[in-house]
């Protein structure tokens, strides 16, 4: 069992495709082809008994749209919402958890502990220094300000993919070392 980590599918949301909006910047030909790519990419790195921590902004769309995007998905998803999804529709939808604000976690890689805050937005979190994110459809995957460094979670930073909890503690690992 693997521990995955995205945000920001907007499944259904036609306004994240380019021409589609004025903001539109993913450049697919349709929301069918959208989704899809998301679906199969998912599905491609995710088992069945994997667990994706799920950012935010799950889906723009009905109950049954949602419910159709689940069942094709991989892997047991807990949400973290994010500024476009409502607990209690998510809740309809069949997700195990579903959650709001910030998520504390500690984690084991390399022989040491990592403390992270999965949130939906790259806003300060106290008494921890590193904080999993989505919300920023800008080509980041790493910032940092006075109090954290943010890792972005979303699929935009990732080609679409969910990234591995492991390649995110390497990561974090890695700029321990630094300091």
């Amino acid at each position: 069992m693997k521990i995955w980590l995205t945000a920001d599918n907007h499944f259904f949301h036609e306004n994240c495709i380019f021409g589609h909006s004025e903001w539109g910047f993913r450049k697919f030909k349709n929301v069918e082809e959208m989704n899809q790519t998301m679906i199969d990419k998912w599905n491609e790195v995710v088992a069945e008994d994997d667990i994706v921590w799920h950012l935010g902004d799950f889906a723009l769309a009905n109950v049954y749209k949602i419910k159709e995007i689940i069942s094709q998905l991989h892997g047991k998803i807990m949400v973290v919402c994010g500024n476009h999804d409502r607990a209690n529709k998510l809740k309809r939808c069949g997700f195990t958890d579903v959650l709001k604000g910030v998520l504390y976690a500690d984690f084991m890689y390399k022989g040491n502990k990592y403390q992270v805050a999965l949130r939906h937005k790259p806003s300060p979190v106290k008494d921890v220094k590193y904080v999993l994110c989505g919300h920023s459809h800008e080509v980041w995957k790493v910032k940092k300000d006075e109090t954290n460094i943010y890792i972005n979670c979303g699929v935009d930073q990732w080609n679409y993919y969910p990234v591995a909890l492991t390649d995110i503690l390497d990561m974090i690992h890695k700029m321990e070392s630094i300091e």
